[in-house]
């Protein structure tokens, strides 16, 4: 399913939409979560940011707590690394 949603992303030339969305005021581009908004910086951070977060809704009810508490951290985790690779730093190194 995230695989049809970025194939028809604005601005990425999808075949059902125009590259421009005229009716906004604010247009987003790259890797943005269908769900959430959240944008990423690559493909491979939003399937893994989709797997994490939002297939868990169909997992059964007695799992969500504690899948939903280490999706979280997972999350917060990568975050942290991005923003270190993009400063050039390392964990411990």
């Amino acid at each position: 399913m995230l695989r049809r949603i970025l194939q028809r992303t604005p601005g990425k030339g999808g075949p059902d939409q125009p590259a421009t969305d005229v009716n906004t005021d604010q247009t987003s581009e790259g890797f943005i979560c269908p769900q959430c908004m959240k944008s990423h910086n690559s493909a491979e951070e939003l399937f893994k940011h989709y797997d994490v977060f939002h297939e868990s809704a169909n997992e059964p009810m007695s799992q969500g707590s504690s899948r939903e508490d280490l999706a979280l951290l997972r999350q917060e985790m990568q975050d942290l690394q991005a923003s270190l690779k993009r400063r050039g730093g390392s964990l411990g190194n």
